[in-house]
């Protein structure tokens, strides 16, 4: 086997075997994995535009599996964090996994970052492989389900109509620009309220960082559908909720993605508002959608209890897991 560096400009075959390697071996997943362009753009840029690097493994010719680190630079520059590691399920068991996780750490310290970090179930035959390779699980997050085809849709509208005093919603459709990205960027920062793995940085949520992942919805095929809460006195951004649909992936499968209410606007039912409205609004722009999966972390009371009135029930628990790379 030999690893061979993915050229990021021009991925070509390699990219194209690495993608194959990564959906057969997406078996733990209920949910069909990411779309070929989400996938391409996840690997090669990432959704902060932080240097990266992509690896596929090669046995007789044939990509047999891959990874993709990034080099955070505004938080964590002591990691790298690992992305889409895979081996295709007809070359496991031969050593390949645990060759590509030497790789990584090689690669992590020829970058100068002393750990890796990476996200992976909590359970089953991949936390075995992580906790087998020294990988400690730091942070416990739970993916949680909402299925729509049996979902209470006449609740939804009731707390989709109701009207907090001061407040109106507004949707959007598409990158937030101009104004708007001015408000999703001072609405972003609230995203670092949830709680977060002990020894890891909060994003820095600064414009260029918000505009880059905007702008990366037309590369990887999604829609982005947004409700924002304004306060009526002075037209400032609240609260926000969005949901992600592939255009190039499975169209019954979308995800609810970002919810959160400024500090100073909280307690007053604005999150269970936003998600309700978009969750109608939803049925109505984007009806071929039946599930939306959606993460939360373990310990984040307030939006798992939003959750669970919407009807979210837990799918399966993940991890950030977290291995030291230093010689």
């Amino acid at each position: 086997m030999e690893l061979h560096r993915i050229d990021l400009d021009r991925p070509g075959h390699l990219l194209d075997g690495y993608y194959a390697a990564y959906v057969a071996g997406d078996d733990e997943r209920p949910e069909p994995p990411r779309s070929r362009p989400r996938f391409a753009w996840m690997i090669t840029r990432g959704w902060a535009g932080y240097p990266h690097e992509a690896w596929a493994a090669v046995a007789d010719g044939e990509v047999v599996g891959g990874y993709a680190l990034e080099f955070p630079e505004d938080e964590n520059p002591h990691l790298a964090e690992l992305i889409a590691l895979t081996v295709h399920p007809a070359h496991r068991r031969r050593g390949v996994g645990r060759a590509l996780i030497a790789h990584v750490h090689e690669r992590a310290r020829a970058n100068g970052r002393g750990a890796v970090l990476t996200w992976a179930r909590a359970e089953g035959a991949t936390a075995g492989f992580a906790q087998a390779l020294g990988f400690d699980q730091t942070y416990a997050s739970v993916r949680r389900l909402l299925d729509l085809r049996t979902a209470g849709w006449d609740r939804y509208r009731e707390l989709a109509a109701v009207r907090v005093p001061g407040y109106e919603l507004e949707y959007w459709d598409g990158p937030a620009r101009g104004a708007r990205l001015d408000d999703l960027t001072a609405l972003m920062q609230g995203m670092n309220d949830a709680p977060q793995a002990e020894g890891v940085d909060k994003p820095d949520w600064g414009r260029e960082r918000v505009a880059f992942a905007e702008e990366a919805l037309g590369p990887c095929r999604q829609r982005s559908l947004v409700v924002v809460a304004r306060r009526l006195a002075d037209g400032v951004p609240a609260g926000f909720t969005r949901i992600y649909v592939d255009e190039d992936g499975e169209p019954a499968w979308g995800l609810q993605a970002d919810t959160t209410v400024l500090r100073e606007h909280r307690g007053r039912r604005l999150g269970v508002l936003l998600k309700a409205a978009n969750l109608v609004r939803l049925r109505r722009d984007a009806p071929s959608v039946e599930r939306l999966v959606t993460w939360n972390a373990a310990s984040n009371a307030p939006m798992v209890a939003v959750n669970d009135e919407l009807g979210y029930r837990p799918l399966d628990a993940w991890g950030q897991w977290t291995a030291q790379s230093a010689t």
